[in-house]
């Protein structure tokens, strides 16, 4: 993405622009190498204020909210339309089971959980 290998004698801010690479892991990775056989001070290089900001992002899924009604869970989330998503069910975060396949729609997206009262603990989550 960036490389500097010129002498700066002092800050040089850089800035990058990660759109490309949305939806993707980014790893930022810093190297300085200098090798020398004398033992005379040669320069070095520091690293301050590095910021990530993230503008007009909305996030892939979000739980909204969770309510009980009798003795069933319903599940409020958002997604983006046309997504194809599963939700899945477990009672001891190892153990997932598919609850519901569906396509989001825009705006809220709710799941009613018909089967909650049959657990002591449930916990949900969303996929891709």
């Amino acid at each position: 993405m960036a490389e500097y290998g010129e002498s700066s004698f002092g800050w040089k801010e850089a800035e990058i622009n990660l759109t490309p690479h949305v939806g993707r892991v980014v790893r930022l990775g810093f190297y300085y190498g200098f090798f020398s056989f004398d033992s005379a001070n040669h320069p070095g290089w520091l690293i301050d204020d590095i910021s990530i900001i993230v503008t007009n992002a909305a996030p892939q899924f979000l739980f909204k909210s969770v309510a009980f009604t009798n003795g069933q869970a319903q599940l409020t989330f958002v997604a983006p339309a046309g997504t194809n998503y599963v939700i899945e069910g477990s009672t001891n975060l190892t153990n997932w089971t598919p609850l519901q396949t569906n396509t989001a729609t825009s705006g809220d997206n709710i799941f009613i959980d018909i089967q909650s009262a049959n657990f002591s603990t449930r916990f949900y989550r969303l996929k891709k």
